[in-house]
């Protein structure tokens, strides 16, 4: 997986946000949706490397300490 990072002059704060969101509720409902037995090798890794980036951006924290839930902008 590339670890490109993106600056906020490249690319808007709110736009990475709305991305960032868009990838968190994917790995959710792909979680949620596919038991763990019936994923391919391939699928269980690109999971993982989702979450990982996820936590290692900060978006994770930064949401938690936003008090903000992603379902209540829908």
């Amino acid at each position: 997986m590339s670890k490109v990072k993106f600056s906020s002059a490249e690319f808007p704060k709110s736009e990475l946000d709305e991305v960032c969101t868009l990838l968190a509720w994917l790995v959710v409902h792909a979680d949620e949706d596919c038991p763990s037995e019936y994923r391919t090798h391939h699928f269980r890794e690109a999971l993982d490397d989702a979450v990982d980036y996820l936590k290692e951006s900060g978006w994770y924290l930064f949401n938690k300490n936003r008090g903000e839930r992603a379902n209540e902008r829908i």
